[in-house]
């Protein structure tokens, strides 16, 4: 097994406020994602709790960190050829919206 066979996943057994991603070789449903960063953002989006990002190994700070740091989204603009992956939060789609897909690196959104 290798570090690309981890995904992690929402534990849907708490509830929404205190909920955080877990890791595992076979999840419960096809709900994965590469890092628990990328997990939190996208399975607890808008979570003012925090427990997410707060249980990983190595949380985000307050500062100088901000969510545009860790987040790239596609933007689509006009057709499929001229879309490309930013972080820029003036651009940022509703995230957490159905399809709006979040990634933590560049590479991963444009994948």
């Amino acid at each position: 097994s290798s570090v690309d066979d981890i995904k992690w996943f929402p534990d849907w057994s708490k509830a929404w406020t205190d909920g955080v991603c877990i890791s595992g070789a076979a999840p419960p449903s096809g709900y994965t994602f590469a890092s628990q960063a990328e997990c939190c953002l996208n399975a607890y989006a808008g979570q003012t709790s925090g427990a997410c990002l707060a249980d990983m190994d190595s949380p985000p700070t307050a500062a100088p960190f901000t969510v545009a740091d860790l987040v790239f989204y596609p933007i689509y603009t006009g057709d499929w050829s001229t879309g490309y992956c930013d972080n820029d939060p003036d651009k940022a789609p509703t995230v957490g919206s159905l399809g709006v897909s979040i990634f933590t690196t560049q590479a991963e959104c444009c994948d």
